[in-house]
């Protein structure tokens, strides 16, 4: 079973690779694009600076004379073979191309004529084939046939001279004839067009590619949902599109609650509930590597996504070092998690809230040993009466690498969310949160891509533009800010009654959820928001 899972576990791997780098060649087919158009453009560049070139052959017919028997004519046949290799190298001698260049008035010197013939003699056959590559077809088919014929009369004069040694009567022992005169060739041998923008074409595309590739392995950060499941079996809970206004407009939900943010943010609210349906968390730590990944704002928007399908939530702002909670929402910063922690105020008068069933409680004033009081003997009993007053409890925890804070909340977390931002969280970083959350006995459940790019286009095509036509029961207003109210209030039974319809809506819808694992983990993969609603969860929301 081990070796089973191993085997699966390895084959999910390579299947992510192999679509990460699907979806890498198609978002930098730019890149690709150039550089194929550089080698092709390089290879037309080189097709006109290649001169013309044509060849022209002749064929030379090699026999002995006066065969007059069978014995005779194989012997004879056996001679001229031999002879035939020995005369190739005589075609290039100055002996023939001075005659020719001569009788054709060529305006070339001896070698530069000899560099332009080759001869060559297939083996066991007495033909000797005669090119000649010339920048002129007539020329060439000229000299061809001239270096033919000089060639003749050169083996006609060499073999009388070697028979006259023994006989003053003596005529050659060859017979040559030409069977095959050149004639003008009708189209180029070179330059070979088609060949070299084949090879600057496919050269172009090796070359993007290897460039992509190359890229992609030097480069260490997490640039795509892909990359998360590429390095590590945490399902990808959400990736939040970019939004220019998210910096002046951290609530997602208050100016325009049918946003690409907003719908990215009511997936992640639904994956989150389905991540353990036997044991759903209670208590979840959002957290990240550093700062500036948008840990606060995904915080946020998670409780108001909660809220918004009418649970009680409680958004704890438990990062006691750089806490921008109370001024994101205008809250009292004096009073909060710190008063709690140190009793020094009772827990009903350490909440603010906000609209739809929303409860927060701020920092407080800043400690001087953060972690101490941040330590989990004195934060886990404050959690549990949190837990007990609401349905979900939201931690905005401090980051987890540069001090000890964050692994202090997410040890008294019952879940944690790492949230990365798209191009900036290093793999290093990434997997070193993984092992400082489990290693104090932590759970992380998934990840949040903020900033993740490419998403906010088929956001708005595929659910933005019917989300506006939602009914109000399973979508309220956008949240406010409203007046400090005392604990009771918050928990009235009027407040609940108001939020009953909204909650029975959203627990129909998530009844017909379907759930599909993703590594180690179930994930919804599409839940509606209601019949009426037509408000999209289309997985593509996640970039899978």
């Amino acid at each position: 079973m081990a070796l089973k899972s191993a085997a699966a576990g390895e084959g999910r791997g390579q299947t992510l690779q192999l679509t990460k780098y699907l979806v890498l060649i198609r978002s930098r087919w730019l890149l690709i694009l150039l550089f194929v158009l550089i080698c092709v453009g390089g290879a037309v560049v080189e097709i006109g600076r290649i001169p013309r070139a044509y060849v022209a052959t002749a064929q030379v017919f090699v026999t002995t004379s006066d065969v007059k028997d069978a014995s005779g004519l194989f012997s004879g046949n056996q001679f001229a073979q031999s002879r035939v290799q020995t005369y190739v190298s005589v075609v290039t001698s100055p002996t023939i191309t001075a005659p020719v260049r001569d009788s054709l008035s060529l305006s070339l010197s001896d070698g530069q004529l000899a560099k332009e013939i080759t001869a060559d003699a297939p083996l066991n056959k007495t033909l000797v084939n005669i090119h000649v590559r010339d920048s002129s077809a007539s020329r060439a088919a000229q000299i061809a046939n001239g270096v033919a014929s000089q060639f003749i009369v050169v083996v006609k004069d060499i073999e009388t001279q070697k028979t006259a040694t023994t006989n003053a009567a003596a005529e050659s022992v060859l017979k040559l004839t030409v069977i095959h005169p050149a004639s003008a060739p009708t189209a180029p041998v070179a330059p070979q067009k088609k060949l070299i923008l084949l090879v600057g074409f496919f050269g172009g595309l090796f070359l993007g590619l290897l460039a992509v590739v190359l890229r992609e392995r030097l480069n260490t950060r997490l640039r795509s949902p892909l990359d998360v499941g590429a390095i590590s079996t945490l399902p990808l809970l959400g990736a939040i599109p970019i939004d220019r206004r998210a910096k002046s407009r951290p609530n997602a939900f208050q100016f325009d609650d049918a946003s690409p943010r907003s719908e990215a943010f009511r997936l992640l609210r639904t994956n989150l509930r389905f991540v353990d349906v036997d044991r759903p968390p209670k208590v979840i730590a959002i957290t990240s590597p550093v700062g500036g990944e948008g840990k606060t704002a995904v915080a946020l928007n998670l409780a108001v996504s909660l809220a918004e399908v009418g649970l009680s939530v409680c958004l704890v702002e438990a990062d006691l070092r750089q806490p921008v909670l109370a001024q994101l929402l205008e809250l009292d910063g004096e009073i909060g998690l710190t008063s709690l922690l140190s009793a020094s105020a009772p827990i009903d008068e350490s909440f603010q809230y906000l609209d739809e069933g929303l409860s927060v409680v701020t920092s407080g004033p800043l400690p001087r040993n953060p972690s101490e009081l941040l330590d989990a003997k004195h934060l886990r009993p404050v959690l549990a009466l949190l837990s007990e007053q609401f349905d979900y409890v939201v931690l905005d925890a401090s980051s987890l690498l540069p001090v000890v804070d964050g692994v202090e909340v997410v040890s008294a977390a019952d879940a944690t969310v790492l949230v990365v931002r798209a191009g900036e969280t290093s793999h290093e970083k990434f997997r070193r949160c993984i092992d400082a959350t489990r290693q104090v006995g932590g759970a992380v459940v998934g990840v949040v891509m903020n900033r993740s790019p490419g998403l906010e286009r088929i956001v708005r095509a595929r659910g933005a533009t019917a989300a506006r036509t939602h009914i109000d029961d399973v979508h309220p207003a956008p949240v406010t800010v409203t007046a400090r109210l005392p604990k009771t209030n918050a928990r009235s039974g009027g407040r609940r009654r108001n939020s009953q319809g909204r909650r029975r809506a959203y627990d129909a819808a998530s009844a017909q959820a379907t759930v599909v694992s993703t590594g180690e983990r179930s994930v919804v993969e599409h839940v509606p928001h209601g019949d009426e609603s037509g408000r999209s969860t289309d997985p593509w929301l996640l970039g899978e």
